[in-house]
């Protein structure tokens, strides 16, 4: 009984840790002019990986959250129906932490030194370039993310993050460049 009950945790336990990497994926349409374009590569995105992905859709207070593949086509095609406005990032802080909190990504944030508890945390967020810039999202919505989680350290992200930012490409590679200059992330165009 012992040995069976040992070898089940040890099961259970090789199981988890096989499992052991997610990808979160935020989307702001709201100043997208190619839809077709983002959903593509959304589904692009969500169906690389085989591991656990999560994915956001900001709109206006009630976002369309995807937590399987089952799922991802229906939600995408509901971006098609209904335009937000551009999304309150404090709001949206908030129901992303209280997602993530769910799946116990990270230990307790009281701790003053908190784990990630996977091997690979990806994140992927779909903005549009010019609000990026006018904006500051990436200070009001992608530093105050990777901070509240304690994902950010010293202005680098802190082992086993990823994070890739993907602005519409209505704009010249230089007004890209430009943006990417100092930024402790990948930035790319879609």
């Amino acid at each position: 009984m012992k040995i069976f009950c040992t070898l089940f945790f040890l099961v259970l336990l090789l199981n988890a840790r096989a499992q052991n990497s997610m990808n979160f994926i935020y989307v702001d349409y709201s100043s997208t002019e190619e839809l077709n374009k983002l959903v593509s590569k959304i589904s692009e995105v969500f169906n690389s990986s085989e591991d656990q992905t999560l994915l956001f859709i900001s709109k206006d207070s009630r976002p369309i959250i995807v937590e399987n593949k089952n799922d991802l086509e229906n939600s995408l095609n509901r971006i098609f129906s209904f335009r937000p406005s551009s999304p309150d990032c404090f709001e949206d802080i908030d129901s992303i932490n209280s997602l993530l909190s769910n799946f116990n990504i990270i230990s307790e944030l009281e701790n003053e030194n908190p784990r990630i508890f996977l091997d690979n945390f990806n994140c992927y967020f779909f903005l549009d370039a010019e609000k990026f810039e006018f904006y500051n999202q990436d200070v009001i919505l992608i530093n105050q993310f990777l901070l509240s989680n304690r994902l950010l350290a010293n202005n680098k992200l802190i082992n086993n993050i990823n994070l890739k930012i993907y602005l519409e490409s209505k704009y010249n590679s230089e007004y890209i460049d430009n943006v990417r200059k100092n930024k402790p992330y990948e930035i790319f165009n879609y």
